[in-house]
């Protein structure tokens, strides 16, 4: 499999990253912080799962601390 660099990274200052690789795969993501965040909810770990899955948007990425890391729809 050949490996795709990043061609350009943008942030929109809320928190919503994407990055675009070669190719215009396009990989969109928001760093989020909860004092509340529950890492046990079912949902998140249903989506804590799903990065595994490369063709689903809904995914969470654990950082610790109340931070996390989610997917999102890309426009």
């Amino acid at each position: 499999m050949k490996k795709e660099k990043i061609r350009s990274i943008y942030g929109y200052g809320n928190g919503q990253i994407d990055i675009f690789f070669e190719g215009y795969r396009l990989l969109c993501f928001n760093f989020i912080y909860r004092s509340d965040f529950n890492s046990d909810a079912e949902y998140v770990k249903r989506e804590v799962e799903n990065i595994k899955n490369t063709k689903t948007k809904n995914w969470i990425y654990i950082l610790g601390d109340g931070w996390y890391i989610r997917g999102v729809k890309c426009f």
